[in-house]
C-alpha cells in the first residue's frame, strides 16, 4: 500500500481551494511575488526587517496585531517533523476539522466585527450588509441580486470553509487515516501504551497477500505473546520508534519466534517513507540530478548524492 506525503497533501488542499476562488488566487499570486522579490536579495530582507520591526512591535503592544497561529499550523508542523508522531498527527487532523467547523458555525460575528473595526480605524468605507449587490462573473441581465451579508457570509465565508473541509476529506480519506491510526498502535512509546490488538488485526487485513487466513489466525496469538514480551523484556524498554523495535527483535532473534508480528512491523515501516523528510531528500537530489549529471553513470551519481 502507498500513502502520499501528508505535508504535501495539506499543501495541495490550500492550492485546490485557492484555485476555486479568484480572490484567494489573486492573494496567493501577489504573496508569491512579494516573497520572491524580498527573498531574492539579502539587502531587501534586511531593509524590510529594519523598516517594519518597530511598527510590528508597536502594533503587538497595543493589541492591533496578534501573533496567533493558523488553524492548520499545528498539523503542518507535526507532519513535517523528522520523527513523525503518526498518532498525534491524526489527532491534530481531526482537531483541525473540528476547529474549521466551529469557525463556520460560530466565527462569523467575531470576524465581521474585527473587519469593521479595521475599516473604521483606516477610514475605509463599510458596506451596509442589507444593501443589494450584483454577483460578479455573470451577465448583468441574469445576475443574481443578493445582499452584502449573503455575498460575504454565504458565498465567500461559508463556501470557502466548506471547500477547505471537503478538500481535507478528499486528501486525507478515511481509509488512509485508519491505516495510520492502526500503525500508531505499534509505537513503543510509554511502554507500548497505544498497543491495540484489534486495530493491528485490521491493519493485517489491509495486506491480504502478506497474511493468508491461517496466518491471520496465528497472528492473534502472536500479538498477545508479543505484548507480554515487551512488558518483561528489558531490551524493549524505553524505545522511541517502530524501527528501534524491529532492530531489537533482530538483535535478540525474537523476530524468528514472532515472525508474523515482525512482518507486520516491517510493513508498517514502509508507509512512513512518504513523509516530509523523504520529500526534502528528493528536493535536495534535484539540485544534483540536473541535465548535466543525468549523463553520468549511476555509480558517480550515487557517490555525489552521498555527499
Amino acid at each position: 500500500m502507498y500513502v502520499h506525503c501528508f505535508a504535501h497533501q495539506l499543501q495541495l488542499t490550500i492550492v485546490s481551494v485557492a484555485r476555486r476562488n479568484c480572490m484567494l488566487g489573486d492573494f496567493f499570486d501577489i504573496l508569491a511575488i512579494i516573497v520572491n522579490l524580498v527573498g531574492a536579495s539579502c539587502k531587501h530582507i534586511d531593509s524590510l526587517q529594519i523598516s517594519y520591526q518597530a511598527n510590528i512591535l508597536e502594533k503587538l503592544n497595543i493589541g492591533e496585531l496578534t501573533c496567533g497561529s493558523a488553524i492548520t499550523d499545528d498539523i503542518s508542523q507535526a507532519l513535517q517533523k523528522k520523527d513523525q508522531d503518526i498518532q498525534n498527527a491524526m489527532r491534530l487532523l481531526n482537531l483541525c476539522k473540528c476547529a474549521l467547523q466551529n469557525l463556520r458555525e460560530n466565527g462569523w460575528d467575531t470576524l465581521l466585527s474585527r473587519v469593521i473595526e479595521f475599516c473604521v480605524d483606516r477610514h475605509v468605507l463599510v458596506f451596509n450588509m442589507e444593501d443589494i449587490v450584483l454577483v460578479k462573473g455573470r451577465p448583468r441581465r441574469v445576475a443574481q441580486q443578493v445582499t452584502y451579508f449573503h455575498h460575504f457570509y454565504v458565498d465567500l465565508y461559508c463556501h470557502k470553509i466548506d471547500s477547505i473541509l471537503q478538500e481535507l476529506n478528499d486528501h486525507f480519506p478515511e481509509t488512509t487515516t485508519e491505516l495510520f491510526t492502526c500503525i500508531s498502535c505499534l509505537s513503543p512509546r510509554d511502554s507500548f501504551a497505544a498497543f491495540d490488538k484489534d486495530k493491528l488485526l485490521r491493519l493485517a487485513q489491509s495486506y491480504p497477500l502478506d497474511f493468508n487466513s491461517e496466518e491471520f489466525l496465528l497472528l492473534r496469538t502472536q500479538l498477545d505473546k508479543f505484548l507480554l514480551l515487551v512488558k518483561i523484556d528489558e531490551t524493549l524498554f524505553n524505545l522511541n520508534s517502530i524501527s528501534c523495535v524491529v532492530q531489537k527483535l533482530v538483535e535478540t532473534r525474537s523476530s524468528c519466534y514472532f515472525s508474523l508480528v515482525y512482518r507486520l512491523l516491517t510493513l508498517a515501516l514502509i508507509l512512513p517513507v512518504a513523509t516530509a523528510s523523504v520529500e526534502r531528500v528528493s528536493s535536495s537530489m534535484n539540485l544534483i540530478k540536473n541535465d548535466l549529471p543525468n549523463k553520468m553513470g549511476d555509480g558517480w551519481l550515487n557517490d555525489n548524492l552521498v555527499v
